[in-house]
């Protein structure tokens, strides 16, 4: 854990050849210790830093890895999790059906592991993934019902990247005002 911690102060302080060897003596040490969920996690933040470093396919190849690896542990919390990881990885690549398939999934783990944060989670990104995918009306839809979730479980951050998605998707639809009226809401 102290490893992994270094190495998100690294990460974060945009060091990230010390994050990836202080992440990558994390992952010895829980493997080491049979902790294939803890290995699992930091293997998560190396797929963080190698988006940061525009290596989408090293990043891909990994999440894949890292589902294995929580499937064979039986750990769904852990597929949970690297799923959405993998969907943002594939929205980020404009793959927006493999986005969704692997977020519908991620939805059906949350709500079976009773996790709402998660859940609302993954819904937000569902509508960012349909809205690029090109149903804006679809995609509100839904990211109306994670202010909901989410007012319901006082998260402030998935309201705000809900509300940040919604404002750009009336921008884009040139409702300019509705757009700016969220942005001044996320800004009080």
């Amino acid at each position: 854990a102290c490893y992994n911690n270094l190495g998100l102060i690294a990460q974060e302080t945009g060091k990230y050849d010390d994050a990836l060897r202080l992440y990558q003596l994390s992952i010895d040490m829980d493997i080491e210790l049979g902790d294939i969920s803890g290995a699992a996690d930091t293997k998560g933040n190396l797929v963080d830093i190698y988006i940061y470093q525009g290596n989408s396919k090293k990043a891909l190849s990994l999440s894949n890895e890292i589902i294995s690896e929580c499937s064979n542990n039986r750990d769904k919390d852990c597929v949970m999790r690297s799923l959405i990881n993998r969907a943002a990885i594939y929205d980020n690549l404009q793959n927006y059906d493999a986005a969704i398939i692997d977020l519908k999934y991620a939805i059906s783990l949350a709500r079976e592991l009773e996790d709402s944060y998660a859940e609302a989670m993954a819904l937000s990104n569902l509508g960012l993934a349909i809205w690029h995918k090109g149903n804006p009306e679809e995609a509100l839809k839904i990211l109306n019902n994670v202010l909901d979730m989410s007012s319901e479980t006082n998260d402030g951050y998935d309201v705000l990247n809900t509300l940040w998605i919604m404002s750009e998707i009336y921008s884009s639809q040139k409702e300019y005002a509705r757009s700016n009226e969220i942005l001044l809401g996320i800004l009080k």
